[in-house]
C-alpha cells in the first residue's frame, strides 16, 4: 500500500519485507524516505473479536513509546482498531482512543508538525527519543537553531540526580520546559564533553500533566 502527499510517495512498512506479518512493527532508526506504520490496537488481529481479552490489547505505555519511535524516526502512525458487525466501537478500544486523545492534547506539539532530529534516540537512554521543529524565537529562527521535543517513556525515579541527555547543544537563550506542566521552567547546565544536565523538579502526581511519556521541550538547540 502507498499513497501521495503534495510531492512525496509515503510507503507502508508492511511493504518492506516478504514477511507481511509485521503487525506492530517497531522502527528504531531513521528510514531514507517517508513512510507509514499501519498497526493495530489488539496484538492478534485486525477485525472485532468476541473473545478478545483485555491482555491482548496494547496499553497505553506500549502506544506512547510506538508513537515517539515511528515518529522520531520520520514516520506517520496508523493504528487500527476494530468494530463489531454494526460500527459500534466496544469500551476498551474507546478507552484506549480517549487515553491517546489526551496524550496528544498535552503532547501534540512534539508530535504534529515536527521532523526528524539528528539524533533519533538519546545516546545515554534508550528510553528517550527525539523530534524537532525549527525554533519559534525570533532569535532561534534567526540564527537557524532547532526547538527539541525529548519524549522520556519512563520518568525518572531518582530526581536527587539531574536528567543527562548527551546529544542536545544548548544555546544561552534555551529553556527547557515540560509540556503541559503549569510550573517554571527546569535548570540546566550544559558540560561540554559529558552532555545537557537537567534540574527536574519534584511533582506531585495530581500536577504531573499526563500518565505516560512525557515531554521535554528544550528550545533554541545549536545542533
Amino acid at each position: 500500500m502507498a499513497y501521495e502527499t503534495e510531492d512525496e510517495l509515503i510507503s507502508d512498512l508492511r511493504n518492506w519485507f516478504d514477511n507481511l506479518d509485521v503487525d506492530f512493527f517497531q522502527v528504531e532508526v531513521k528510514q531514507d524516505r517517508y513512510f507509514e506504520d499501519s498497526t493495530t490496537l489488539a496484538r492478534h488481529g485486525w477485525s472485532f473479536r468476541r473473545n478478545i481479552q483485555l491482555s491482548d490489547i496494547h496499553t497505553m505505555e506500549e502506544i506512547t513509546t510506538l508513537i515517539a519511535q515511528v515518529v522520531s524516526c520520520g514516520g506517520n502512525l496508523l493504528l487500527n482498531i476494530g468494530p463489531t458487525k454494526d460500527g459500534t466501537i466496544v469500551p476498551i478500544f474507546e478507552e484506549r482512543l480517549r487515553q491517546m486523545g489526551h496524550w496528544l492534547t498535552v503532547n501534540g506539539e512534539g508530535i504534529y508538525g515536527t521532523k526528524p532530529w539528528t539524533f533519533q534516540n538519546e545516546t545515554l537512554n534508550e528510553n528517550i527519543w527525539y523530534t524537532s521543529k525549527p525554533a519559534a524565537s525570533t532569535k532561534g529562527a534567526e540564527s537557524g537553531l532547532t526547538d527539541v521535543f525529548a519524549i522520556l517513556l519512563k520518568w525518572p525515579e531518582d530526581l536527587s540526580h539531574p536528567l543527562i541527555l548527551a546529544d542536545p547543544i544548548p544555546t544561552d537563550s534555551t529553556q527547557i520546559s515540560l509540556l503541559g506542566y503549569e510550573g517554571p521552567v527546569f535548570p540546566w547546565i550544559h558540560h561540554v564533553g559529558s552532555g545537557l544536565e537537567i534540574n527536574l523538579p519534584m511533582i506531585h502526581a495530581t500536577s504531573m500533566p499526563c500518565e505516560w511519556a512525557w515531554v521535554l521541550k528544550l528550545t533554541d538547540i545549536y545542533n
